[in-house]
């Protein structure tokens, strides 16, 4: 797939477990995912950094 066809935006976000403690998390659907953040704000930021990253956002 070119790279101008890859899709960017949340497709799944929740909260991941290590068996003790649940993290937020988003993946995009590119494939990318922010992994288990401290809190929303964190997965958000990270999120927005990608979608920077990708010539997205401001």
């Amino acid at each position: 797939m070119d790279a101008e066809q890859v899709q960017h935006g949340p497709k799944e976000a929740g909260y991941s477990s290590d068996g003790e403690k649940y993290r937020p998390y988003i993946d995009c659907l590119c494939g990318f995912s922010t992994g288990r953040c401290i809190n929303w704000m964190d997965a958000g930021e990270v999120f927005d950094d990608h979608l920077r990253d990708v010539g997205l956002g401001d």
